[in-house]
């Protein structure tokens, strides 16, 4: 049996302990890689739900916006000297939007109305913002705005 010289003892060892390293680190950069994008798939959820939160708070204040005098005036501002509209907040409790905070910002834009030839008729400006999960900046905080103008009932 043939024995190596004394410079030669041992280097497969320090082979074996590199390699073994660098696969540990690339296990853990995949295992982290993973948690990554699951954390991500979980927060494109949670937008997606907010959109459509805030898509069933517009069916709402469209409901309300063209109900009778008294559902309209409920939500919308008619007073000129406010500028900024009623603000009207529910949380949603059903399903998929459940915890979902609803915040509707209604104005009447002319409480007088618009015509246009023998139509007469009431335009609102809106903004509705569903949101979910604490304050902005915390991490599993979503939110949501939609902003429009509905043409309401005629008058």
């Amino acid at each position: 049996m043939r024995t190596l010289p004394a410079k030669q003892r041992g280097f497969g060892l320090i082979g074996t302990i590199f390699i073994v390293l660098a696969c540990a680190i690339i296990g853990v950069y995949m295992t982290s890689l993973g948690a990554s994008q699951s954390n991500s798939i979980g927060r494109s959820i949670e937008a997606t739900r907010a959109y459509y939160a805030a898509l069933a708070g517009l069916e709402w204040t469209i409901k309300q916006v063209n109900g009778s005098d008294v559902q309209h005036n409920a939500i919308c501002s008619t007073a000129p000297l406010d500028p900024g509209g009623i603000t009207t907040t529910f949380t949603l409790t059903e399903g998929a939007l459940n915890g979902f905070q609803i915040t509707i910002i209604c104005d009447d834009l002319r409480p007088a109305g618009f015509t246009e030839g023998e139509e007469n008729y009431e335009l609102d400006k809106i903004e509705i913002t569903a949101e979910k999960g604490g304050a902005p900046g915390d991490i599993d905080y979503v939110s949501r705005t939609i902003e429009g103008t509905i043409k309401g009932r005629e008058i």
